[in-house]
């Protein structure tokens, strides 16, 4: 097995374990998630890795899977294991860095999931392969191309980012 795609499979793991772990403990959840005010106040900084690997629903934690599985497999054809992971980490703490600094001031404000590190994936994917199409398996015959679920899937990080009753 190529080392890159282990590293995707092993972050998808670790994804579904603890997001699993998450929905059946309430307490666990809390503690891990995104918080502005836990990390301000209680200097819970822990938190800026630990609620990307935490997803609001099965639908959340499916998209973000996807999305770095299929972007995450073609990653191999261009970097090595490290700088995947490098690439991942880095794109996760931008992700929550961004979040904290437009949220600062609200103590309340809480997110989880990775999709800040897997948009980090896809665009790089997309940097290095331009021209990919993304195929879905209930519309075989309609691929589309790998830019457009980029947008697309900026789009939907946005919109859950706003939307602020999902944790996403």
């Amino acid at each position: 097995m190529n080392p890159v795609d282990l590293m995707v499979y092993m972050l998808i793991g670790a994804n579904v374990i603890l997001s699993f772990m998450a929905f059946n403990n309430l307490n666990l959840f809390q503690k891990l998630k995104f918080h502005v005010g836990s990390i301000k106040q209680n200097k819970e900084y822990y938190r800026f890795i630990s609620s990307a690997f935490l997803h609001a629903d099965l639908t959340h934690l499916l998209f973000n899977m996807i999305a770095l599985y299929s972007f995450g497999l073609v990653m191999k054809y261009f970097i090595g294991p490290i700088e995947f992971l490098v690439l991942y980490f880095v794109s996760l703490l931008v992700g929550n860095a961004l979040a904290y600094f437009y949220n600062k001031d609200n103590n309340s404000y809480s997110a989880v999931g990775a999709s800040g590190a897997v948009s980090g994936v896809v665009f790089a994917s997309i940097l290095f392969y331009p021209f990919g199409d993304i195929v879905f398996v209930f519309l075989p015959f309609f691929p589309i191309p790998s830019w457009i679920f980029g947008i697309l899937y900026l789009l939907y990080t946005v919109y859950g980012m706003n939307k602020q009753n999902d944790n996403i």
